[in-house]
């Protein structure tokens, strides 16, 4: 999957780690589909996988993120 020009996704490309930083975790609503078509991911299992991850990790606005997808999903 080649990289992203979306300013806020985790596919767009970075020159420095200052620049990687700076990078959300999540994926565009482009290219979330994309990662799991290629990965042969379920949506629901996988937003479900990364909101426990973001809790382990106290990655609150990537938790927020990642739930705000997953109950779109469920409407």
């Amino acid at each position: 999957i080649p990289h992203c020009t979306a300013d806020k996704c985790g596919m767009n490309g970075s020159n420095s780690l200052p620049e990687s930083d700076r990078t959300p975790l999540h994926f565009c609503a482009e290219c979330q589909p994309k990662v799991w078509w290629t990965c042969n991911l379920t949506a629901k299992k996988h937003l479900e996988e990364l909101i426990k991850f973001a809790q382990t990790h106290e990655l609150t606005a990537s938790e927020d993120h990642w739930q705000k997808s997953l109950d779109a999903l469920k409407r």
